[in-house]
């Protein structure tokens, strides 16, 4: 998002570890000396669900890659996360999702002749889409997410609880999976990612008293290098310094959207600290969505979202026979 466009919620505090939990994603190349992907946009949908001790993330992403060399891109969230693949469908009958397809209807239609397409207007700036929209596939370059089930569990590279319980220092998932086909060039594609993360993980990073954070790439990056030091083993700083950290492995989005669902999950409001987070106009969100959903663009490199539950967490609407039946 071009600097001029950039709104401060509040004083920064970027300062040292996050202090509550960093419910945003990495996206990096599988190796940093391949060419491509780019990742066109990252919309992030966040269910707080404290009765169940976790956070229920949609991520869908949406990339492009002209190179002729099929390649895999890395997706890496801090702490412990079950992840699954998911086949993107623009009306699918998941509340959140409904939700999500009223949220976006100015940027996401359905192509009038292929239904495996959908036409995507991306963000000039955030106060406005580009009027030509580009072509993204579901089923992605060569039918590579086409050719997956509906719904598949992902294997972590790491990101496995420990014998004694205790959370992984980060979680990383291969999009697509291995033993499965890579993304080969010259299409735009658009895949959903469903992470739940981990109880351990959610007790540490977000609890039930305090403010916790959305942080941007830079952010996290800084988060997971300090667990390292704590708790991190040779191996794993291997892995994380020659795979993750080197700029020319980040995948940054020229767009990061953050969705926090308001009625699917427990309340959520803003608090002091946020920095380079703008929150969408509410003449975009519409009436009928604005008790459901904040909405938010973030700066891709540095942006810092700073949220807490809006009640005790412990006392919300649904008992937790309620929380599990929900999606």
């Amino acid at each position: 998002m071009p600097t001029s466009h950039k709104r401060v919620l509040a004083p920064s505090r970027l300062s040292g570890p996050t202090c509550g939990s960093s419910d945003c994603i990495i996206v990096a190349k599988e190796r940093p000396s391949q060419k491509g992907p780019r990742i066109l946009q990252v919309i992030e949908s966040l269910s707080y669900r404290p009765e169940e001790r976790t956070v229920v993330i949609l991520i869908d992403i949406i990339s492009e890659h002209d190179c002729d060399v099929p390649v895999r891109y890395r997706v890496v969230h801090r702490g412990g996360v079950a992840g699954v693949l998911r086949r993107f469908l623009l009306h699918d009958e998941d509340p959140r999702q409904r939700i999500l397809t009223q949220l976006y209807a100015k940027r996401m239609t359905q192509h009038p002749t292929d239904e495996d397409l959908i036409l995507f207007h991306p963000r000039t700036n955030c106060m406005g889409y580009q009027r030509e929209g580009v072509e993204v596939s579901l089923a992605g370059p060569g039918r590579c997410f086409d050719q997956l089930p509906v719904e598949s569990q992902l294997r972590p590279e790491h990101g496995v609880i420990s014998p004694d319980g205790s959370p992984p220092v980060f979680t990383s998932f291969l999009i697509p999976p291995e033993g499965t086909p890579a993304i080969c060039g010259e299409e735009r594609s658009i895949c959903r990612l469903e992470l739940r993360i981990h109880p351990q993980t959610y007790d540490h990073l977000v609890g039930t008293a305090g403010g916790f954070s959305v942080d941007s790439y830079d952010g996290l990056v800084r988060d997971i290098e300090y667990d390292l030091q704590v708790m991190g083993t040779d191996d794993l700083k291997d892995f994380f310094c020659r795979a993750i950290k080197p700029a020319k492995a980040l995948l940054l989005p020229k767009a990061y959207d953050i969705v926090v669902f308001q009625e699917i999950g427990q309340r959520i409001e803003v608090d002091s600290g946020s920095i380079s987070i703008c929150p969408a106009p509410e003449s975009e969100i519409g009436t009928e969505l604005r008790d459901k959903v904040l909405w938010f663009f973030g700066q891709t490199e540095e942006f810092y979202l700073s949220l807490r539950y809006q009640s005790d967490p412990l006392r919300g609407r649904d008992t937790l026979a309620e929380a599990r039946a929900r999606p």
